[in-house]
């Protein structure tokens, strides 16, 4: 069972079966997640830069990359870091 570590940030300690259990996405789970990325891909697309608000435009540049990385890697638990005693999903 995961057990919750003492740190500054909430983090739990987990088997390799809870991780992989952790990463199966119902299907709704799934297009819920299929949109958020759709979303951001959308509205990074359609950034618009201008010399008055390029410090904004980076901001928000970098904001949606990361977002569509962290979409990503979720939706792709293969690109996940698991334990090496874990198997292939």
């Amino acid at each position: 069972m995961a057990h919750e570590l003492e740190t500054d940030f909430r983090c739990f300690v987990q088997t390799p079966e809870e991780q992989r259990a952790a990463l199966n996405w119902t299907p709704e789970q799934r297009m819920f997640l299929q949109n958020k990325l759709g979303e951001a891909a959308h509205a990074k697309i359609n950034l618009k830069v201008t010399p008055e608000q390029f410090t904004t435009f980076l901001q928000e540049e970098a904001y949606l990359t990361a977002k569509l990385d962290l979409l990503r890697e979720l939706l792709n638990p293969l690109r996940m870091q698991l334990p090496a005693d874990t198997e292939q999903l």
